[in-house]
């Protein structure tokens, strides 16, 4: 199976990086070396006739890195059995958009049977196991509208959010049920990166004119 290797990573059809692929037993080591910074956003290899999410990179320095563990078996299950091309995406897109299409399912309409990867990706990856692909984040759209808020770390049932949430000024909230809520934060790529430790919980959205990074809430847990 054509895996392991380095690759050029591509971000709007320039270069964004490298990754390197090793093989280590029945697994493989992703290791995403950025060479710039960019927001929230995913890595994809793209293969055959699948395209597979590698994860989300953080920012290192004056760069990006990822570094990921993934199974053979996981690799199998969403088809990716060799890397023609690796790309930096929307961290919500969707991935099955940009799998290579054989001639076959060139002439099928698009249907659930055809979207390998996006359906192998959104099964659910609780503990964030090594043995599985990041899935794409998910998020419900805002019903309430946004309104500003004063104190977001009061929003958080960890301390250790609650310190991060500290301070943080021009938040948005958004009501999603009883006890969900989408909390919004000004995102800049010269500024640090808002609650870094749920980076991978993260998505991004364009509120007026402004760039913000979505967290989802559940009963003060990000989710």
């Amino acid at each position: 199976m054509p895996i392991p290797g380095s690759y050029q990573v591509t971000m709007n059809d320039e270069s964004a990086g490298t990754l390197d692929v090793i093989q280590q037993g029945r697994s493989y080591t992703f290791e995403f070396v950025g060479d710039k910074h960019f927001d929230v956003s995913r890595l994809i290899c793209v293969g055959t006739s699948s395209a597979a999410s590698i994860g989300i990179p953080a920012p290192r320095g004056d760069g990006m890195y990822l570094r990921k563990n993934i199974s053979l078996r996981s690799l199998h299950d969403v088809g990716l059995d060799s890397i023609h091309r690796c790309l930096i995406v929307p961290v919500d897109a969707d991935i099955s958009s940009f799998a290579v299409k054989t001639d076959s399912e060139s002439t099928e309409t698009s249907s659930p049977e055809g979207a390998v990867a996006s359906e192998a990706e959104s099964k659910p990856s609780p503990n964030n196991s090594e043995d599985s692909v990041n899935p794409p984040s998910q998020r419900p759209p805002p019903t309430g509208g946004w309104q500003g808020i004063d104190d977001p770390a009061s929003l958080f049932s960890d301390p250790c959010l609650q310190g991060e949430a500290a301070g943080i000024s021009g938040a948005l909230i958004s009501i999603v049920g009883n006890d969900s809520c989408l909390l919004a934060l000004p995102y800049s790529p010269s500024s640090p990166f808002p609650l870094v430790s749920c980076f991978r919980s993260a998505s991004t959205r364009n509120i007026g004119r402004r760039k913000y990074i979505i967290f989802n809430i559940q009963n003060g847990v990000v989710v």
